[in-house]
């Protein structure tokens, strides 16, 4: 009995979906709510120390705590790592491991990630090497923070579309050389394909138990960008577009232009029935990989833009982060200065304003 018990066991064992490899502590915690710091270390308005010694406040860092956010994902362009004959510069190491210390000593985790501008990964052997060198460079400098709170993102929105594979291959190289340095940290990986959803669900995860996995979230993104990648000519017409889009026939007459190409494009757009119900759909097929394969899921960008209604930026927002919290997935909002998220302006004294819609869309505090 014993024996037929086991074999009649094991094709089910075989289907069942694996229970979620859990972080060390609390880190999947940690992960629930973020946001983007987008121009402290990318495309910075100055290169001086000052710049990067002041470029948050400590109100500010005050701030993201009071509004609930549980971390900041600080990209790291690794350009402005290496001076112009490609040597590193430590100072510039130094200024990162600041800003990650400032942010941790106000209470949030924080995830570096390398966010190139100019690299050509798929074609280019030594784009490939340089990022390598730089994580092991990096790595070693914030070995020493906190693990629970440091998290090492290996690369912003890989591509790899005619070569996933290597973008496999890349990754894993690039992980053992993070966990080199940083044994204990959590590292944070995504799929090929920009890191979006179809990237994520083709990824194959790294022989690592503490890895988590990321990928962004701006679908439907002819929308969400105003066609940014479609290269739609009346960008106002699709701001009109309300949320959610579940009519088509509604959908099509508020976008109402006498662009034709842009029409076309609304036309097809309207035709998805975009609503909560499809939102929360995706979030279910990230949520099934994430158990098939025992591992940890955030959407580490999600946003849309500030051209939309107040209204309809909230509403979807509020959707967005109900259907990822209802599938057990953290995010993170891109950005705090970005408009697509909290459009940060800040004057001459240093008093900041920002998008309050997104953050009731978001479920945060508005203090």
């Amino acid at each position: 009995m014993i024996g037929r018990r086991s074999a009649l066991a094991l094709p089910l064992l075989a289907v069942a979906p694996r229970a979620r490899a859990a972080l060390p502590g609390d880190r999947a915690a940690r992960l629930r709510r973020g946001l983007n710091v987008t121009n402290w270390f990318r495309f910075p308005r100055a290169m001086s120390p000052e710049f990067f010694r002041t470029y948050v406040s400590d109100a500010e860092i005050r701030q993201f705590r009071a509004w609930g956010f549980d971390y900041i994902r600080l990209p790291v362009q690794p350009e402005l790592l290496r001076d112009g004959n490609g040597r590193f510069l430590p100072e510039r190491f130094a200024a990162v491991v600041t800003a990650v210390r400032r942010l941790q000593a106000g209470g949030l985790a924080v995830m570096v990630e390398l966010h190139p501008h100019r690299w050509q990964l798929e074609t280019q052997e030594a784009h490939r090497r340089a990022l390598t060198a730089t994580w092991r460079a990096l790595a070693e400098r914030l070995a020493p923070l906190d693990p629970d709170a440091t998290f090492a993102e290996i690369l912003n929105e890989p591509v790899f579309d005619k070569a996933p594979d290597r973008w496999q291959a890349l990754q894993a190289e690039v992980a053992a050389a993070i966990r080199a340095a940083m044994p204990r940290h959590t590292i944070i990986a995504t799929g090929h394909h920009w890191s979006n959803l179809d990237g994520l669900l083709a990824l194959r995860p790294l022989p690592d138990p503490n890895v988590a996995y990321t990928f962004h979230y701006y679908r439907p993104m002819f929308w969400t960008t105003l066609g940014a990648a479609f290269g739609t000519r009346d960008k106002d017409a699709v701001a009109r577009i309300p949320w959610p889009q579940s009519d088509p026939e509604a959908c099509k007459n508020a976008g109402q232009t006498s662009v034709e190409q842009t029409r076309k494009q609304i036309a097809f757009h309207c035709s998805g029935k975009w609503d909560a119900a499809r939102l929360r759909a995706e979030m279910e097929s990230a949520r099934n990989w994430a158990q098939r394969h025992g591992a940890t899921v955030i959407a580490n960008e999600i946003g849309v833009s500030g051209r939309i209604a107040a209204a309809s930026r909230e509403a979807y927002l509020h959707d967005v982060q109900a259907a990822l919290a209802a599938n057990d997935i953290g995010w993170a909002l891109w950005g705090y200065e970005d408009a697509m998220g909290l459009g940060r302006q800040k004057d001459r004294r240093g008093r900041v304003t920002v998008a309050r819609d997104v953050l009731r869309g978001l479920g945060l505090n508005l203090g």
